[in-house]
This record gives structure tokens, C-alpha cells and sequence, in this order.
């Protein structure tokens, strides 16, 4: 049995537990040729991990972090993301994006292309100032073939005249990561959101200086 093959039987038997999406890269068998790993969005992050362990054995590491649970097997490696986040701030539902999945030409539960740019283009940008290069080819496969979904996501999370932008430059890459995380960040403050959960990233001063950029009230940031 190939990497590919166990890999495609393990998600299998995980979609008659809790469902699942991958998150980005959907060419799996390439990309465990490459080294990299799995990024899986799931219904239920506790049944998931407990599934992974009994479907594929006890990893050689498992790793928590804030935004995702890692396990490295002997084959590469499968995150189970916690949520599509950043720094507090929700850049869209994990219900959403399981909602919306597509199945690949390989049987696996896949992120729209809509959805695949998040982890794979704007997550990285926001996080790091950079998105691999070899993701270029997500964003156009979005633009191509999911464009209405696209613009709609991009304006939810950035803002009509910064996803325009974005959507005008033809990637992320051009685009200012300053600008792009304001935009994140004053777009969050015009929604219902958990603001201790960006607070305690942020912090007050910076929230409020963001708000005063978009109109928003000194006592609607910290929630009074």
C-alpha cells in the first residue's frame, strides 16, 4: 500500500466518524511526495484525533498548538486545524467550509477553491508576510473557477475596497501585509465577534486605533 493509498483509506474510515475537508492542497499524493503535510478542518476536533490515533496508530510526535494539532507518523504528517483563524479574529466557519466541500477526482473531501485560498494564500501572508509561491496556482484556480464565491469570502473578511485590490493585483503577493491585516481587523470590529479572544492578541490600544480608522466607538471595542 502507497502513502497515498493509506492516507486516502485512513480519511475513509474518518468520514463515517466525523466529516472532514481538506483544507489546502488537495493533491495529497504530491504532496506527501513533497514532504508536506495534511491540513484537515473537521466536525469534531476530539473525535477526530482519537480517530486519526486508531486508524493510523500512535504517532511518533503529536504537537498541539493554538490553531491546530499535528501528528508526524513514520508516512508524513496530518494537522487537524482547530478553525480558520487569525490572531482571534474568524476568517470563516468551519461549519461553512465543510458545507460547501466538493469531492476530488480521488474520492477525498476537498475545500471549494473559494475556501482553499484562506490556509493557503491569506493565512500565510497575514501570519508570516508570505504565502509559498507554489500557491499562486490556488488563487487562480479560484478566480477561474469559483470567482463569484471568491470576491463574496474575499469582502467578507477584507473589506470591498481591499479585496478589490487584491482581486485587482491578481494574488495577495502584491498587496501590503500591514494593509491587509488592518483591513482583517477593522472588518472584524463591524461584526458580533468574541473580543477577549482578540484582545489578548492585540491588546486594547491596538484595536482602538484600528477602530478609530473605520468609525467605530472607543465603548463597541471593549464592549461596554
Amino acid at each position: 500500500m502507497t502513502d497515498f493509498e493509506r492516507v486516502r483509506t485512513g480519511l475513509a474510515l474518518l468520514e463515517e466518524r466525523t466529516p472532514y475537508v481538506v483544507a489546502k492542497a488537495p493533491d495529497i499524493s504530491l504532496n506527501l511526495a513533497r514532504g508536506g503535510d495534511i491540513d484537515l478542518l473537521v466536525g469534531d476536533v476530539d473525535k477526530a484525533r482519537n480517530s486519526l490515533i486508531d486508524i493510523f496508530g500512535p504517532p511518533l510526535r503529536e504537537i498541539r498548538t493554538l490553531y491546530a494539532i499535528a501528528f508526524f507518523f513514520e508516512w508524513g504528517e496530518i494537522d487537524i486545524m482547530l478553525g480558520l483563524h487569525w490572531r482571534g479574529v474568524r476568517l470563516a466557519k468551519t461549519g461553512t467550509v465543510l458545507a460547501e466541500r466538493r469531492v476530488s477526482t480521488d474520492n477525498l473531501f476537498i475545500a471549494r477553491p473559494a475556501h482553499q485560498i484562506i490556509s493557503a494564500c491569506l493565512y500565510p501572508k497575514l501570519s508570516y508576510g508570505f504565502h509559498k509561491a507554489e500557491y499562486e496556482a490556488v488563487f487562480d484556480s479560484a478566480i477561474e473557477n469559483d470567482y463569484a464565491r471568491t470576491c463574496q469570502i474575499l469582502t467578507a473578511i477584507l473589506g470591498r475596497r481591499t479585496a478589490q485590490e487584491v482581486l485587482d493585483r491578481g494574488g495577495f503577493t502584491q498587496v501590503r501585509t500591514s494593509k491587509l491585516r488592518v483591513a482583517v481587523l477593522v472588518r472584524a470590529l463591524r461584526n458580533p465577534i468574541r473580543w477577549s479572544s482578540i484582545l489578548c492578541f492585540f491588546g486594547k490600544r491596538a484595536i482602538q486605533k484600528a477602530a478609530a480608522l473605520n468609525g467605530v466607538t472607543r465603548s463597541q471595542v471593549l464592549g461596554r
